[in-house]
């Protein structure tokens, strides 16, 4: 691989990593509205007697988005469910070849097959108009469009992983 190509990796795959960085800190602030308007539910449920139809379902709809879209943060930085008892004594070059291995076989897999489910159910709830089956009917395909881009965004940063993991099990550098 030429100078010029792996400069060309290295600035795509730094791309990938401060777009999942820069999206999963902004849809982390969804967690302020989400708390202040539990609390406001809290107040008008037990206080004043007077439940609200929308705001738990606009709660739930937000923390979804905030937790796919964080998904691909938490790739980025290596913070995904692994068992540390097997990984905290190997090298990162071990980790490497394991994981060359592994992602392909698990990752891609499962993030391939519900990548594909969320871009076919946002595309089916645009196309239909979708909204929700309660008395507010908010539309869905907003929200079912960003759980989609958060899939396909995590997706990338698994390949980006995967791809500095093959550099690093075959050369032995990190890119």
């Amino acid at each position: 691989m030429g100078c010029l190509q792996l400069k060309t990796l290295s600035a795509v795959l730094k791309f990938i990593d401060n777009l999942s960085i820069y999206l999963g800190k902004a849809f982390g602030f969804l967690v302020i509205p989400i708390i202040v308007l539990q609390c406001i539910e809290v107040v008008l449920r037990y206080v004043l007697n007077a439940p609200t139809v929308w705001i738990w379902e606009l709660c739930v709809y937000l923390y979804g988005v905030m937790f796919v879209v964080g998904g691909a943060w938490v790739a980025q930085e290596g913070l995904h469910v692994r068992t540390d008892v097997l990984v905290q004594k190997m090298t990162k070059r071990q980790l490497a070849i394991i994981d060359s291995f592994l992602y392909p076989l698990l990752a891609f897999v499962f993030m391939g097959v519900m990548t594909k489910a969320q871009i076919l159910a946002a595309v089916k709830s645009i196309v239909m108009q979708e909204v929700s089956f309660n008395a507010w009917a908010p539309p869905l395909y907003h929200f079912k469009t960003i759980i989609a881009l958060g899939f396909v965004l995590i997706l990338l940063q698994l390949i980006a992983h995967w791809i500095r993991s093959l550099f690093l099990a075959i050369k032995g550098v990190e890119i």
